[in-house]
């Protein structure tokens, strides 16, 4: 199985720091940022936090996952990368399955129609509720006691619980 990782606005995790790392056989991984697939790769942060939610930057990087071929592709988003790629997939984007880690926007978004876990911080104030984590998503897992940013620590043991879980998931389909 191929993934296809969108960063957060920060351009993180990197390669060697993202969860799939530490994960052999994995056929290949597609990695984007935010900014580049919004068209502005220019911008970083606090700036392309804004052009994603008060400009129209989130529409832009949802038409250009729209515009790719990226059928039998496994999605796996990192923050507002996630709401990124969970956008699409609601508007017809195909994907096997799809991973959000801290993508607390997705909080107002619909359930999708393809599997799907999201993985959040308990000390993450902005993440969606219990009441969306129990209807929404397929499959919602809670680290208790982690920041939003949990994820850019990949030897993290919580990090290793979605590695686990990925891995199940793969054993279920042929990862080659």
């Amino acid at each position: 199985m191929k993934f296809f990782v969108v960063s957060d606005i920060f351009g993180q995790p990197d390669a060697e720091n993202c969860v799939l790392s530490q994960i052999p056989k994995i056929a290949g991984v597609e990695r984007h940022s935010l900014a580049q697939l919004c068209g502005r790769p220019e911008l970083t942060g606090e700036g392309l936090h804004v052009h994603l939610f008060r400009e129209n930057g989130m529409q832009r990087a949802v038409a250009s996952l729209m515009e790719r071929r990226l059928d039998g592709c496994i999605g796996m988003g990192y923050s507002a990368g996630g709401t990124v790629l969970w956008q699409a997939v609601g508007l017809g984007l195909r994907l096997d399955r799809l991973y959000c880690i801290s993508s607390t926007r997705l909080r107002n978004e619909a359930a999708v129609s393809i599997p799907n876990h999201v993985f959040f911080g308990g000390n993450d104030p902005a993440k969606p509720t219990a009441t969306w984590l129990g209807s929404i998503p397929l499959q919602s897992t809670v680290f208790p006691g982690l920041e939003h940013d949990f994820y850019r620590d990949p030897l993290r043991p919580e990090c290793g619980q979605i590695r686990q879980q990925i891995k199940s998931d793969l054993g279920r389909a042929d990862p080659q």
